[in-house]
């Protein structure tokens, strides 16, 4: 194989997939097998009209969808044409190399009749030709999150295991900056919407921290947590705002411009859980017609997805209990018509994923006055370990 030669994600599918659930069946981790078998058999072909199921040797752990689509030929669906979609993923090992991943998917623009493509096993022609490893960026440590400037999807931040934020030009595929200041690792990474060049960070050395892309030292350093912040998210209609939450079970608010945090609230625990962490997810809605750009979603390991509106930031206006840990939250952009990002998406320790709507209920969400329910919309299956990331494609890759 050539240097510039993609290399092929190992593709899931066929004999080579029961195998792995053979293997898999003795593992003692927990892992739903059953259910697993069931979706991979049966309810994907319902649900969907199209899946991939691919493998990533290096253990992938976080994964963004970047901006970015093309047109070419692939065989794999019989000459008709498929949008190429590029992803990042950053893998997390411990005894072995670890990079950032630049990979292309293909997706049908149009689907063949007979084509079993919504079925993960089913014999879907070349596999190079649907998901292939782009590029290979090598990486110094384990990589918990990565994060690309929204203005600037080219330029990616990815956090390191001893405290450091790398920058990476995705184009030349190249390091170009680091960022130094945290002690700890963290797994909270979030550039600004609104504003250029800025990135927020939060770290197992309990702080929460502001960087300018042209600067190597953080320009604002924040300290409320008295434990690891697991969390931390922008808005969406103020630069100056952030929301951190940690293993303190404390939520905060901030305005950057003002020293301190402007309001905290201390998340209740569950009683007779047995997993004394905090809060490790935080999103903001980033809507396009700003309906719910207040809103934001937490997610705890206690097994809980809590809806605030930052106006009444003290009031959960919706707890979502949940089996088992929340893993990642997202809004979900692009795949869906709702122009105000009404829809979020909930990874969980079990694999599962879960699509929720605060607007789909028999009691609308009413951010004036404060209440509403949120209704589950799917449950996705497919993961045979917990789901670590997940990712939507952005508005301007669905044109």
């Amino acid at each position: 194989m050539s240097a510039d030669e993609p290399e092929k994600i190992e593709v899931v599918e066929g004999e080579e997939a029961e195998e792995d659930e053979e293997e898999e069946e003795v593992d003692d981790t927990g892992k739903l097998i059953d259910e697993y078998k069931e979706w991979a058999e049966f309810t994907s072909v319902v649900m969907y009209g199209f899946v991939n199921s691919a493998k990533v040797s290096e253990g992938a752990v976080d994964v963004a969808w970047l901006p970015s689509s093309g047109e070419r030929e692939s065989r794999v669906y019989h000459r008709s044409q498929g949008t190429v979609h590029n992803l990042v993923v950053g893998t997390q090992n411990i005894d072995a190399p670890n990079y950032i991943l630049i990979v292309d998917t293909v997706i049908p623009n149009e689907f063949v009749p007979g084509l079993r493509g919504g079925d993960p096993r089913a014999d879907l022609g070349n596999p190079s030709t649907i998901t292939t490893v782009a590029a290979r960026i090598p990486h110094p440590s384990p990589c918990h999150r990565i994060s690309y400037m929204p203005q600037k999807p080219s330029i990616l931040a990815a956090n390191c295991s001893n405290g450091d934020i790398l920058l990476y030009n995705l184009n030349s595929k190249e390091h170009v900056a680091t960022k130094q200041g945290h002690s700890k690792e963290g797994y909270a990474l979030e550039w600004c919407p609104l504003r250029e060049g800025l990135l927020v960070s939060g770290s197992y050395d309990c702080t929460v921290r502001l960087w300018d892309a042209d600067a190597d030292l953080p320009i604002v350093t924040l300290k409320a947590h008295e434990k690891e912040v697991g969390g931390v998210a922008w808005s969406g209609y103020d630069p100056n705002v952030i929301v951190s939450g940690g293993d303190d079970r404390m939520l905060c608010l901030w305005d950057v411009r003002v020293e301190g945090a402007v309001q905290k609230v201390e998340v209740e625990p569950v009683e007779g859980c047995p997993r004394d962490l905090g809060i490790n997810n935080i999103c903001y809605n980033k809507g396009s017609n700003g309906a719910l750009e207040h809103i934001l979603i937490t997610g705890d390991s206690q097994g809980r997805v809590v809806v605030r509106d930052d106006r009444k930031f003290t009031l959960a206006l919706t707890t979502i209990p949940v089996d088992g840990e929340v893993t990642t939250l997202k809004w979900v952009t692009g795949g869906f018509p709702a122009e105000d990002n009404s829809r979020f998406i909930a990874g969980f320790s079990d694999g599962r994923a879960e699509i929720y709507d605060l607007t789909q209920t028999t009691t609308p969400y009413n951010a004036d006055v404060g209440q509403g329910d949120t209704a589950l919309v799917a449950t996705h299956y497919g993961h045979k370990s917990q789901c670590e990331a997940v990712a939507c494609p952005p508005l301007s890759s669905m044109n």
